[in-house]
């Protein structure tokens, strides 16, 4: 009798696997053959649950594990945090890049679109259409797809990013030391001033953070359940932002070498078993967008192939962004600015977050990262266990920062690098833990006692303090750089935005290739730059300077017009329509807003 009960508690969790992976498969193929099916989003969920609770071990069972020292910590954290990412999201930064309009326009449509598929691929760069679709839809719950929602929405994520960053570091360390690293992912002023976009790049560093969390957490525990899950989070990274899916090609290698580092036949099964795990898991939720990968080569790897410098497409577009005469030349500075990426001061190559003057890190722990890769090289430790963390951070920060350097184009990219800031993180703060308690020994002569670790602490707090501080200060540079010389996109939005209840209002913008509104683009995407903020009844026109003369406006309008093509038409215009004001929309008056109506 009691056989029969061990083999039915031996098979039970089996089969319950085998129906959620069937489920899964199900889903997989159905999509193959007749496409996307809203029921199909169910049965993914529910092949992941099944096949999680069909694995968690009954005799221990998983446990959140979360003290009063972690609710308290993490509480503070958040508190520090919140206004960094918060405070002041529609005028702070006052530039708008025009990725965030394009990125609001593509999630309205899409949401909007009666045959979205948000298992597929987009048209906006074959994309994964789910994170447009879901991003929309919660920025319409905050109060609309908008420039305050949308930042709002963004900024969230970002603050989901230092509690989930604290999570992770939580595993490895005490609630004090895992605060650290928490706040220099955080307080890194690429990620507040991206976070503070109305975009969606944040969402691969929320998701990677998510999927180390429990991957590290399953392993750490042996939770076949965790790593399942851990294993799906993994597969939403396909869905969000490009970069985090290297988090599956990261956890694997870090399995490796974690099994190289003890090859016995007790690790080898333990570690595979994660491995696997953690493959189920992902297949289960990413299988739908690889589908619609390969069904869709071109739409899915043309711009991925503009990406690595080892496709022509690559090398081309390197050798055009770093004006260079031959591919070589190309790849060979991008190598030198990837290399310099931590420890130089340069810019966004993405121009998406261009803080000139400023690299990826502030200084401090731009130096404090290679004191913390040595210290990670360096310290033996046995168990997998304990060399888990030194080794997922110097893997992930090497993989990451040699890829980026040889690899992948425009280095540095500010919102692909994102995705190495759990390592860099991490890194940093070992560092500055390790110089801390060298330091520590040295007043303490040596012993270790209670006033040696106030020392410590104290020491690591106030550097923290520092960093904190020099972020603000190299973010605040780029805010004031927007508020002293204004942004076209930015200035134009606003003042196209703030009189959306006025009902028939007509927008006009008045610009060609010789005579420039915004900084580039074409027709099309000044009308979508200035036309998204407008309300639907309100005739938003793009138009040559020359052809203000045989313009017909009825009503109130707008005449946004760079001041020297307002100069040119200016007579012509007044004798035709009356003119209320001209306004300046950036500070020196190179671009002005002629307000005015019709003649009654």
């Amino acid at each position: 009798m009691s056989d029969f009960g061990a083999s039915r508690r031996t098979t039970q969790p089996l089969l319950g696997a085998g129906v959620g992976v069937l489920l899964a498969t199900a889903c997989a193929v159905t999509y193959t053959w007749r496409g996307y099916h809203p029921i199909l989003l169910i049965l993914m969920v529910l092949a992941v649950a099944v096949v999680a609770w069909s694995l968690r071990d009954t005799a221990t069972p998983v446990r959140i594990g979360i003290g009063r020292a972690d609710v308290l910590a993490l509480a503070i954290l958040l508190a520090v945090m919140a206004p960094l990412y918060l405070w002041r999201l529609y005028t702070v930064p006052w530039q708008v890049n025009t990725d965030e309009v394009t990125i609001m326009n593509a999630a309205r449509d899409m949401l909007r679109a009666p045959n979205a598929d948000p298992l597929g691929l987009s048209w906006y760069f074959g994309f994964p259409t789910a994170i447009f679709v879901v991003f929309g839809w919660l920025g319409q719950q905050l109060g609309g797809i908008d420039l305050f929602h949308m930042r709002l929405l963004h900024a969230l994520f970002g603050l989901g990013c230092v509690g989930l960053g604290y999570g992770l570091f939580r595993q490895f360390t005490t609630p004090l030391r895992a605060v650290v690293p928490a706040v220099l992912l955080g307080a890194n002023h690429a990620l507040v001033g991206i976070s503070r976009m109305a975009m969606r790049d944040n969402t691969g560093l929320f998701f990677e953070l998510l999927a180390l969390l429990l991957l590290v957490r399953g392993l750490q525990r042996s939770s076949r359940t965790l790593t399942v899950l851990g294993g799906a989070a993994t597969g939403l990274t396909y869905y969000t932002y490009f970069p985090s899916r290297i988090t599956l090609v990261l956890w694997c290698l870090v399995l490796g070498l974690l099994w190289l580092r003890q090859p016995r036949r007790p690790a080898l099964r333990r570690l595979m078993g994660s491995g696997l795990l953690c493959l189920l898991g992902w297949a289960m939720v990413a299988a739908p967008v690889v589908i619609a990968s390969v069904q869709h080569k071109d739409l899915a790897f043309g711009y991925q192939r503009q990406q690595f410098l080892f496709y022509p497409e690559g090398q081309a577009l390197e050798q055009s962004w770093t004006s260079t005469a031959t591919p070589t030349a190309a790849w060979k500075a991008n190598i030198r600015q990837g290399l310099a990426t931590f420890n130089g001061g340069l810019h966004d190559q993405g121009y998406i977050y261009p803080n000139y003057g400023h690299g990826f890190v502030d200084p401090i722990t731009g130096a404090l990262i290679w004191v913390g890769l040595i210290v990670a090289l360096t310290r033996n430790k046995r168990s997998p266990d304990a060399c888990l963390p030194d080794l997922l951070a110097a893997t992930g920060f090497l993989v990451l920062y040699l890829a980026f350097a040889f690899v992948i184009t425009k280095a540095p990219n500010y919102t692909r690098l994102l995705v190495s800031l759990p390592f860099v993180a991490w890194l940093a703060g070992s560092g500055l833990w390790w110089l801390a308690e060298r330091i520590g020994a040295l007043v303490s002569g040596g012993q270790r006692n209670t006033q040696r670790d106030r020392v410590v602490a104290t020491l690591a707090l106030l550097t923290v303090g520092v960093i904190v501080a020099a972020n603000v200060r190299i973010f605040r540079d780029f805010v004031s750089t927007g508020v002293e010389k204004g942004n076209d996109v930015g200035g134009t939005a606003r003042m196209v935005e703030a009189q959306r209840g006025d009902p028939g209002h007509a927008w006009i913008l008045a610009a060609s290739d010789t005579q420039r509104y915004y900084g580039w683009g074409n027709n099309y995407q000044w009308q979508t730059w200035m036309g998204f903020f407008a309300a639907p009844d309100q005739p938003v026109t793009v138009l040559p300077p020359a052809d203000l003369d045989t313009l017909t406006v009825g009503g109130r309008f707008t005449l946004f017009i760079p001041r020297s093509a307002w100069l040119e038409r200016e007579a012509g215009f007044r004798a035709r329509y009356a003119v209320d004001s001209v306004l300046n929309v950036v500070p020196d008056g190179r671009l002005v807003a002629v307000k005015g109506s019709a003649p009654r």
